[in-house]
C-alpha cells in the first residue's frame, strides 16, 4: 500500500475530461461572443487527445491540443497567462505550452486594402492560420490573398485550376496598375 502522499488521486484522463468540459462549455460560449464584422466569431476545436497506455494501467499524464482562433476584441497580450490561471482552478497542476497567434487584422479602409477592392478583392474572414498575423500585430499592414479556393491549398494534394490561375494573374496585373497609376 502506498503512503497517501503518493495515491493518484484522478487518473490523467479523467482530469482532462473536466478540462475539456470547460472549453466545450463555458469558454466556448465566451468565445462565441467575441464577434468582428470582417472575421466572423472566434472559433475553438479540440484537436488531438492522448493518454494512458493500456486498460488496466492508470495513466500518469494526458495531452490535448486546442485550436483557438481569436478576433482582435477578445486578443490582449496576457491571454494565454489569464487562460492558464482559469484553467488551474479547474485542474491545479496543469500545464500549458501556447505561444498565441494574434488575430490577422487590417483596416478594411486603408488605402492599399481599397485599391485591391477596386480590383475586385472583398474582405473576409478565413478560419485558418498566416504567419502574416505577426506584422500586422506590429502595425504593418497585411493581409492573406491569392487565387483559387483554400479548400485545396495545404493539403496533400494541393492544386490551383488553371481558370483560377489565370484570373489571378489578370487581378494583380490590374492591383499592380493602380500601384503605377498613383
Amino acid at each position: 500500500m502506498k503512503p497517501e502522499s503518493e495515491k493518484i488521486d484522478m487518473a490523467a484522463i479523467a482530469k482532462m475530461l473536466d478540462v475539456l468540459a470547460f472549453f466545450r462549455g463555458e469558454f466556448a460560449r465566451e468565445c462565441a461572443s467575441h464577434v468582428d464584422p470582417v472575421l466572423g466569431r472566434s472559433t475553438l476545436s479540440i484537436g488531438t487527445i492522448r493518454g494512458g497506455s493500456k486498460t488496466n494501467i492508470i495513466p500518469e499524464s494526458c495531452e490535448a491540443s486546442i485550436d483557438w482562433r481569436i478576433v482582435p476584441s477578445q486578443y490582449h497580450p496576457t491571454i494565454i497567462e489569464d487562460l492558464t490561471a482559469g484553467l488551474r482552478k479547474i485542474c491545479p497542476d496543469i500545464e500549458v505550452d501556447a505561444i498565441p497567434a494574434p488575430p490577422l487584422y487590417t483596416d478594411p479602409t486603408h488605402p492599399m486594402l481599397q485599391k485591391l477592392a477596386t480590383c475586385g478583392a472583398k474582405p473576409i474572414g478565413a478560419p485558418w492560420f498566416c504567419d502574416a498575423c505577426y506584422f500586422a500585430a506590429q502595425g504593418m499592414p497585411s493581409i492573406a490573398l491569392g487565387p483559387g479556393s483554400i479548400d485545396q491549398a495545404h493539403t496533400a494534394d494541393e492544386w490551383l485550376a488553371i481558370a483560377d490561375l489565370e484570373r489571378g494573374v489578370d487581378f494583380f496585373r490590374a492591383f499592380l496598375g493602380t500601384l503605377a497609376s498613383g
